[in-house]
């Protein structure tokens, strides 16, 4: 795992302990939080962004539209 990988993975996880203990959120909501954070990280990871600091409003574009499209694995929104 890289730097911007592991940086990526705690910033991840940091933003997850803040919903569930400092916000108080449902157990069910972090888990969907989890669960497209996941799908983002993976995004970024196949298009070779570990690094928090390299990614541009365009990449968030792009992972939208796509969340939107959908993919063969992930149907998209409707």
């Amino acid at each position: 795992m890289s730097t911007g990988e592991a940086a990526l993975s705690e910033q991840v996880g940091d933003y997850l302990r803040h919903l569930q203990i400092e916000r108080g959120l449902a157990s069910n909501t972090v888990a969907s939080y989890r669960r497209d954070l996941v799908r983002y990280a993976e995004f970024l990871e196949a298009k070779k962004l570990a690094d928090p600091a390299d990614i541009t409003e365009k990449d968030v574009a792009r992972f939208l539209a796509e969340t939107v499209k959908g993919t063969d694995e992930i149907p998209g929104l409707s």
